[in-house]
């Protein structure tokens, strides 16, 4: 074999090897849904911290069904936490199919409502 047919293959090689990673960095993860414009404003932040919302995986869409308006502000039902309206932490959705977003793990850091009877 020659040198540069040997350089060839160990560059196809690595060529080969190196395309799913690459593949794997721009993944965003199974149906997490369409939120680039949560990470892209640097005003979302936590409810009680200076700190951002969340990265990409702590984002998901919430079932409209959990998410209640009531006079104090929204209510995210399966932690009972209250989200007032105008808040640091509570923020109307850029979503373009206007669902409701939530940022957290077991309990919601940041939640994203849509306007009531949207």
């Amino acid at each position: 074999m020659t040198p540069s047919l040997r350089f060839a293959l160990v560059i196809a090689l690595g060529m080969a090897l190196l395309a799913p990673v690459l593949a794997w960095g721009q993944h965003k993860g199974p149906d997490l849904g369409d939120h680039d414009w949560i990470q892209a404003e640097p005003r979302y932040l936590m409810q009680g911290f200076d700190r951002h919302c969340c990265e990409m995986k702590h984002c998901h869409p919430l079932p409209a069904v959990d998410v209640q308006w009531t006079a104090d502000g929204w209510l995210y039902k399966p932690t009972g936490q209250l989200f007032p309206e105008g808040l640091q932490g509570t923020y109307a959705t850029r979503d373009p199919e206007g669902r409701f977003f939530g940022c957290g793990n077991d309990r919601l850091w940041c939640l994203f409502y849509r306007q009531p009877g949207v």
